[in-house]
């Protein structure tokens, strides 16, 4: 198994947004955000066990979907169109080796923050066409690879790391002042992402993970 390095991939997904450079809003901040998400997912891969390499590029890559969202302002299911993303370019880009590879990698992905609410909410409905075919199930993260990936992402901002509590705040605060109807996304999602929140903390509070409730990929 081989895996894009990680100057390559960070080349990569700067090759991308640069290249889509008018999706976004903020270029650098957005650029940071996906590099420390990929160095805070490669930082507690090692400390769990996981496949840390595997993390961080699923971490660096979490929002190139949104290179390609017809969303060009909130960028909605760029989580999904992300995940797809590796899976049909992955191996062409070498992004790993194997197919096998980049479907875990895309996965990993795939589900991270409130894609799943969002999915099954009457306010998104615009966007859903081409994404119709998505198993809902698979919005929902099952293996400690996508727990990774979401608290990696929910733990930084602008360059810096903050709390998963204050960042969430942030959100929330930010989507009412803009009536963005991502903050009804997050209420619904709420008790679900601290539920994650939880369970990975205590993995990492005992070094080890339990393959009862989440799966390794």
């Amino acid at each position: 198994m081989t895996l894009m390095a990680t100057d390559d991939a960070i080349k990569l997904v700067e090759k991308e947004v640069y290249t889509n450079r008018y999706n976004f809003e903020f270029l650098d901040s957005f650029l940071a955000h996906c590099h420390d998400t990929g160095e805070i997912a490669r930082e507690i891969a090692e400390k769990l066990s996981l496949n840390s390499e595997e993390a961080a590029l699923a971490g660096y890559f979490h929002d190139i979907g949104g290179c390609f969202t017809k969303d060009k302002k909130c960028h909605t299911f760029h989580e999904i169109v992300g995940a797809r993303y590796i899976e049909s370019k992955g191996v062409e880009l070498g992004i790993a080796d194997s197919q096998e590879e980049c479907d875990r990698i895309a996965q990993s992905l795939r589900s991270h923050f409130v894609v799943y609410e969002q999915f099954r909410m009457p306010e998104y409905n615009q966007w859903l066409p081409g994404l119709r075919d998505t198993n809902p199930k698979l919005l929902l993260p099952s293996s400690w690879n996508e727990l990774v990936i979401i608290y990696a992402e929910l733990v930084n901002i602008n360059g810096k790391r903050i709390s998963f509590e204050e960042r969430i705040a942030e959100i929330k605060d930010r989507d009412k002042k803009t009536n963005n109807p991502r903050f009804k996304a997050v209420e619904i999602a709420e008790t679900r992402l601290f539920g994650i929140k939880k369970d990975l903390e205590n993995a990492l509070q005992r070094g080890k993970i339990d393959t009862t409730k989440y799966t390794v990929v």
